[in-house]
């Protein structure tokens, strides 16, 4: 997905405003409507399922940080993850 239609789905989908009113009132109906949308962006069931479960992991780590570079990095190590994981043990066996 382009960068420039992600951030546009980015602002529709997570609104400031919302997302302020609601923090104040329950923090946890908060991260789970977060995690669900998060999960819904990534338009496949199986990707829905887990990416749900890490975006509650997302919010809870801002949640307890205020810090919005911590779930960034999370996320960058999880997307990461596959590619790292094929250089050194699929590409690795072809090298031998």
């Amino acid at each position: 997905m382009n960068q420039k239609r992600a951030y546009y789905i980015f602002r529709v989908v997570y609104p400031d405003e919302v997302t302020l009113s609601l923090t104040r009132k329950n923090k946890l109906a908060v991260i789970c409507i977060q995690a669900f949308l998060f999960g819904i962006v990534h338009l496949n069931p199986i990707k829905c399922i887990y990416t749900f479960v890490f975006g509650i992991v997302l919010g809870i780590v801002y949640q307890k940080t205020q810090n919005l570079l911590f779930p960034i990095c999370m996320h960058i190590g999880f997307n990461i993850r596959y590619p790292v994981l094929y250089l050194l043990f699929i590409a690795g066996y072809r090298l031998n």
